[in-house]
């Protein structure tokens, strides 16, 4: 049996994301899942309306924050305009296979829905958990929780204009989570980002 260093694959998942323009760079990154992607979805706001209350909107000069259970409007990739919501944290994580290296597995659900154009292949590979400090690190798609049975957090997701898709997310996290937060990472900056409770 060929084994696959972890850097390899890492090198191998940054090559990818580089290729579809989103300029992330990789986490760890584990075997491709699935998660649930539905055609069905609320409109996106009309040009000039009120956003729902617990939406911001991030653009490319201005990248915004948001309250976990919050909805950005990512208006970020130039003709790509999508929505993303995290929500439900659950701290002290156990995985199966792996234990974290800076203090404990954290997970939360995410809501992504492409407004205008495609999304080629989303991933946990956008994915920080940001540090007071600005220390980064990464979604940890090897990392698969042993107590959250039916959990998706390994998986590369298309989406065509219309679609949704919710998975999970799962990230290598202090104990200690004030000040921190979850970012979205395009062209190797924050796009957009919500704060831990």
């Amino acid at each position: 049996m060929r084994t696959i260093s972890r850097t390899t694959v890492t090198a191998l998942a940054a090559t990818l994301t580089a290729a579809v323009t989103l300029g992330a760079c990789s986490g760890r990154v584990g075997n491709v899942g699935t998660g649930q992607s539905t055609a069905a979805s609320p409109p996106a706001p009309a040009s000039g309306a009120a956003e729902p209350t617990g939406t911001a909107t991030s653009l490319p000069d201005k990248p915004a924050t948001a309250a976990l259970g919050a909805t950005i409007v990512m208006a970020t990739l130039g003709p790509l305009v999508y929505t993303l919501t995290i929500a439900n944290l659950r701290t002290g994580i156990r995985a199966t296979y792996t234990k974290p290296i800076y203090g404990q597995f954290i997970v939360v659900d995410i809501t992504l829905h492409a407004v205008k154009g495609e999304f080629p292949a989303a991933s946990p590979a956008l994915f920080r958990l940001v540090k007071p400090d600005g220390a980064q690190m990464t979604a940890d798609m090897f990392a698969q929780p042993a107590n959250l049975p039916g959990v998706k957090t390994s998986w590369v997701q298309n989406l065509a204009e219309g679609e949704t898709f919710n998975a999970q997310l799962i990230l290598d996290a202090p104990l200690d989570l004030t000040g921190c937060r979850i970012a979205v990472i395009e062209f190797q900056r924050v796009a957009g980002s919500w704060t831990l409770p």
